[in-house]
């Protein structure tokens, strides 16, 4: 399992937890960023925070490589999976990452509540491939 690739995820989701919504768009691939407008990345993650409220904890839960996704291109991806405690409730994050040339960029992001049930509007698109 590629820890860089893992603690690009925790950067990342760490500038969201710090509502630095335009930054984590700018750092996701291109893929990412055509999937969704930066104004349109800063609702959604707005939405998260309303839905579970601020992280109080993350915790690693696991990590897999794919080389090829649904609807996507052959590549090397990453799927890591975390547990989150927000401060209403706990529930699931999901960030794909794909390596690319200069190293790896965050291509989804997805959440749901710990109970299962997806919260709609909550997760930025990209997991869809077109």
């Amino acid at each position: 399992m590629p820890k860089e690739a893992i603690a690009v995820a925790l950067a990342w989701l760490n500038g969201i937890d710090a509502d630095l919504a335009q930054p984590a768009w700018d750092q996701a691939n291109a893929y990412f960023r055509a999937s969704i407008t930066a104004a349109d990345w800063a609702d959604r993650v707005q939405q998260v925070h309303s839905a579970f409220g601020h992280v109080r904890a993350r915790s690693f839960v696991s990590a897999e490589s794919r080389a090829q996704l649904p609807d996507a291109p052959s590549g090397d991806y990453l799927i890591v999976y975390f547990s989150c405690d927000g401060y209403r409730r706990p529930y699931s994050e999901i960030v794909t990452l794909q390596r690319e040339e200069g190293g790896w960029k965050v291509a989804g992001f997805f959440t749901r509540s710990s109970r299962a049930v997806q919260v709609r509007g909550v997760g930025a698109l990209p997991m869809r491939w077109k």
